[in-house]
């Protein structure tokens, strides 16, 4: 009895043109130089990292969990269209479980960042399990359908796979759409309209990432069409690793504002560990408040911001 779910009886691997073997070498080529830079790029955020709170910073493990998904996909794409191994379930399975880390970290990376200015916390905390639970459903729905019909087991999986595909995709455009929409709204809702006019350029650069975050989606929903599966299997890496280093730029933007101040000094305390802020009428260094807050309150002092933060909840110390 074989110890995976065996290929179809009529299983036929498709075929691949040179043409279509050139674009997915290129593609490949871009993989691993844009990988390279993003993974050069996470290194350095991640070492500005107290070493005592890397393990603990939730920030940096999804980063480095999206670019192994997104390298793990691509290794495992290439792989698949070179041959060098034997198609069937467990590479299949790889390329899948690699996908899911993949829009499961993207997705909260965005959440991250949203709870970091967001005021109501509780709020933020409902929002990011609420859109991890949705992506887990659309991941086990992926895995049922998906599988089936890239080992042909079925005729009518491919045909459903073909329509539920396109519609996975798109629900995923438009979630990461109307996060980063939500995340402009609050910036400019609790932070910009209460006198924090420094968050507004975070705000308009935020609509200019929007526009190239949403191109990299609707450009794998145009890969879907091509003739040749392997040629969207090529793109979705890359696709991913450019909208991962929109959101380290977002992260060093975040950071680069709050250390500025309207009186054109900044604080040399700031460090990418903690968004904590300590308020000096109390010296409870257990008390966290979000940018904003603090910002707003007047009578508190920011001492350490975290844009690497962890989970909501969760406590911890500025020490």
């Amino acid at each position: 009895m074989p110890a995976f779910p065996a290929l179809g009886k009529h299983y036929v691997p498709l075929s691949i043109t040179e043409k279509d073997r050139e674009i997915c070498l290129i593609l490949w080529g871009f993989t691993i130089g844009f990988g390279f830079l993003t993974v050069w790029k996470a290194f350095k955020q991640t070492m500005k990292v107290n070493s005592g709170c890397r393990h603990r910073s939730m920030y940096v493990w999804l980063i480095w969990l999206n670019i192994l998904g997104s390298l793990g996909y691509g290794v495992s794409g290439w792989l698949f269209i070179q041959k060098h191994v034997k198609h069937g379930f467990p590479l299949f399975f790889i390329i899948l479980l690699a996908w899911a880390i993949q829009i499961q970290t993207q997705l909260q990376i965005i959440l991250n960042r949203l709870s970091v200015i967001w005021v109501n916390k509780r709020r933020a905390l409902q929002l990011r399990w609420g859109v991890f639970g949705l992506f887990l459903i659309i991941n086990i729905v992926v895995a049922t359908i998906w599988l089936p019909a890239v080992m042909q087991i079925d005729p009518i999986y491919t045909h459903i796979n073909n329509i539920w595909d396109r519609i996975e995709k798109v629900i995923y455009l438009l979630v990461d759409a109307s996060l980063n929409f939500l995340f402009v709204r609050i910036v400019k809702k609790e932070l910009v309209d209460c006198g924090l006019t420094k968050y507004k350029r975070l705000a308009d650069f935020n609509i200019r990432i929007i526009l190239i975050s949403i191109s990299m989606d609707i450009i794998i929903i145009g890969f879907m069409s091509y003739p040749n599966a392997y040629v969207f299997l090529s793109f979705h890496p890359p696709g991913f690793l450019i909208k991962l280093n929109i959101e380290m730029s977002m992260a060093e933007l975040i950071l680069k504002i709050a250390r500025f101040k309207e009186n054109k000094t900044s604080d040399q305390n700031i460090e990418l560990s903690k968004w904590t802020f300590r308020d000096p009428n109390t010296h409870n260094d257990d008390s966290e408040y979000s940018p904003p807050a603090a910002e707003r309150g007047g009578n508190q002092t920011l001492t350490q911001p975290n844009f690497w933060r962890r989970m909501p909840g969760k406590p911890h110390h500025t020490r």
